[in-house]
């Protein structure tokens, strides 16, 4: 196969001879966008051009009408806007077992998700999904399998809201060899869990990076935010634990909490952790040190630790989007044993009210995301999707407005969807862009992001792998998702 740089060649000088052979007709493309604003992650909004595609890439990015040239489809994108096609970062498909790839799938394709990174789920739940995925057809999907967890492990299969998603490792052996045999079955990235213990957290990420496997994780509640930050991990999840480092007392309440760690006796994992935050994050959250918070923030930066804040699950009960009107009206396209069980939930809580501790993790995780943006730490945009209510589909685009609320501005949020998730699996010469040598993985819409970032629900038409589906088809995808059984 052609390196990248040869590949670019050879695309370069065929769009120099179309060029300047203007007036020759070429051989036929399989889809033109005609006179289209390109809105690019990296180069920004471009003036109207002719985006050509043959198969799966994006071959010429032209002046409209300078290449007399056919092509078997062809879209007039006169007054619309081209950007790449969007990531959910993070996802778990199997999480409810009515609320799988048959729901994910054509969802998030209807509202313009080319590529889905499963961030924990046992790989024999998962493999139906794998073997669905189809080019042209389905998003992309890149999985971690297993949360790995230290024991007792916190996603034990217990309730509903705590599903089978984890795998307890308790040495350093056993981590090393959980990975190798993630690795043999084909994972894209590994996902690291908060009870884990330092001697073993190193191992996987130690394994993971000899076998060229990205690590994404939960800060382990035994180490400190910044010694995660510098032992090669990629990317944390949900700004979990984060502020920890940020408070005035963070080397006390690191002691405090391996002291509740090694002398707890709860058998259970989830009530381990829930028993420790509850003791401890109030006060770590009321007791932020700017100065803590801008070293954390520097080594973040300087290490290029991806965030992925899911500022939707952490503000779930204060910003209330289930309570919206517009965000329920999305539950019509989920099957209608989810419909019913997840209006069911919204009215269970409505009576709720934030908790202190749910209020303050709230407004520091929007403070947060902020500095992390403008000291240039890679954000990326994942909504933890279905859990919260948050429909697979819609809720990523809600999230980038949240993204933006906090700080990001349009383009950086743009990218937190496109080039940034693109980037953590190393394949951003390939994906995440609109210019010539990508894959056509794009979304048509009829506003400019860059301008609003909410216009990226104003999807046109979707084109994934360079097979176009135009708005009667999205259409036809939802309606798919509403008619399955799960």
């Amino acid at each position: 196969m052609p390196s990248m740089s040869a590949r670019l060649l050879v695309l370069w000088l065929s769009t120099f001879l179309l060029l300047a052979c203007a007036g020759d007709q070429i051989p036929e493309r399989s889809l033109l966008i005609a006179n289209v604003t390109v809105v690019d992650p990296v180069g920004g909004a471009s003036a109207p051009k002719d985006v050509w595609i043959d198969g799966e890439q994006i071959v010429a990015i032209t002046t409209p009408g300078a290449v007399n040239a056919s092509a078997s489809a062809s879209l007039d994108g006169t007054g619309q806007y081209l950007i790449p096609g969007l990531w959910d970062a993070h996802v778990h498909l199997s999480y409810a077992p009515d609320i799988g790839h048959d729901v994910f799938f054509p969802l998030s394709l209807a509202h313009g998700i080319t590529s889905l990174r499963d961030t924990g789920g046992q790989l024999e739940l998962l493999a139906p999904a794998l073997a669905a995925v189809q080019p042209g057809q389905t998003p992309s999907l890149y999985v971690s399998g297993p949360l790995i967890d230290g024991a007792p492990v916190i996603y034990d299969g217990s309730s509903r809201f705590l599903p089978a998603l984890g795998q307890s490792v308790s040495s350093p052996e056993a981590a090393r060899q959980l990975v190798a045999e993630l690795d043999a079955a084909g994972v894209h990235m590994i996902k690291a869990y908060e009870l884990l213990r330092q001697d073993v957290f190193a191992a996987v990420v130690d394994e993971a990076a000899s076998r060229g496997l990205p690590v994404s994780a939960h800060v382990p509640l035994r180490m400190s935010a910044t010694e995660a930050a510098r032992s090669g991990v990629a990317d944390m999840m949900h700004l979990r634990n984060l502020y920890f480092d940020c408070a005035a007392p963070a080397d006390d309440l690191l002691m405090r909490r391996r002291a509740m760690l090694d002398i707890s006796t709860e058998p259970r994992g989830s009530r381990r952790r829930s028993a420790l935050q509850n003791a401890l994050s109030p006060e770590a959250l009321a007791t932020q040190d700017e100065a803590r918070c801008a070293a954390l923030v520097a080594v973040l930066a300087e290490e290029a630790v991806a965030q992925t804040p899911t500022l939707g699950i952490n503000s779930f009960m204060t910003e209330r989007l289930f309570e919206m009107p517009r965000w329920q009206r999305g539950f019509s396209d989920l099957p209608v044993a989810v419909r019913e069980r997840w209006f069911a939930d919204v009215a269970g809580l409505a009576e709720r009210v934030p908790s202190e501790r749910q209020a303050a993790l709230s407004a520091w995780s929007f403070t947060m995301v902020g500095q992390l943006a403008r000291a240039g730490v890679p954000v990326m945009a994942g909504t933890d999707a279905p859990i919260a209510l948050l429909t697979p589909g819609i809720s990523l685009h809600e999230e980038l407005a949240l993204l933006v609320r906090a700080g990001l501005s349009n383009r950086q949020a743009l990218a937190a969807a496109t080039i940034q998730p693109a980037r953590f699996f190393a394949i951003d010469d390939e994906v995440g862009r609109v210019a010539e040598g990508y894959r056509a993985d794009l979304v048509l819409l009829a506003a400019n992001p860059l301008e609003d970032i909410r216009n990226s629900t104003q999807v046109l038409a979707v084109v994934k792998d360079g097979v176009l589906h135009d708005a009667e088809a999205l259409t036809a995808l939802k309606r798919r998702s509403a008619a399955s059984g799960g």
